[in-house]
């Protein structure tokens, strides 16, 4: 009989609790106020984007505008410069501006990749040895940004010395261009750009 009243009591209180927090949430027909979301564009963008094209923001009452930028670190300084509300970034973006400044948070993480970055050159045959293939070489990259901490993790997985390559900062957009005009060896560079330069004979380092 007790088991039996507790549990009907149990009941009463999540029946009580789910109206009122029916009664606190704010009807999907309710709009919010618009928000901008700064968005890199990287197949990794794409749940952002699908929900953009199937109207799921506008279903659920949010006036949301995409605002497509090349590449993380462009998201961030969007978003800092008070031009978006949101914006998606990698953790790495993330790590090397909280070095500096302590005014974002991160909401939510929505996808992750082990194979986004990758090393790519036309001018030297990348064999066993990554060290002397890049040995006193140019590696164009994007300043504190996956990009960069990919090729840093490189080198320290591959043991080279950082004296041996020159580092050179580019836009994401660049690095291609960069390449193909030999102004570096090679680029550390993410998807969509590191497949789309396949097609103009750019051939994949071991990374």
């Amino acid at each position: 009989m007790k088991r039996g009243l507790a549990l009907m009591a149990m009941i009463l209180v999540v029946l009580a609790g789910f109206r009122v927090w029916q009664h606190l949430r704010l009807p999907v027909s309710s709009s919010l106020s618009p928000l901008t979301i700064a968005v890199s564009l990287t197949p990794l963008s794409a749940p952002i984007i699908v929900a953009k094209e199937q109207g799921l923001f506008k279903k659920h009452g949010i006036d949301m505008t995409l605002k497509p930028v090349h590449g993380g670190v462009k998201s961030f300084q969007t978003l800092v410069a008070g031009e978006a509300d949101l914006a998606t970034t990698s953790e790495t973006v993330a790590m090397f501006n909280s070095f500096e400044r302590e005014d974002f948070n991160i909401l939510t993480s929505f996808v992750e990749s082990d194979n986004d970055v990758k090393l790519w050159s036309i001018h030297r045959a990348i064999g066993d040895s990554l060290s002397e293939a890049l040995r006193h070489g140019r590696v164009g990259v994007v300043a504190s940004s996956a990009s960069e901490y990919f090729f840093d993790s490189l080198l320290q997985l591959h043991g080279m010395p950082t004296e041996t390559i020159e580092k050179v900062y580019y836009p994401p957009e660049a690095l291609p261009s960069a390449l193909l005009d030999n102004d570096v060896d090679a680029i550390a560079i993410w998807e969509p750009t590191a497949t789309s330069s396949s097609t103009v004979r750019v051939s994949p380092c071991s990374h």
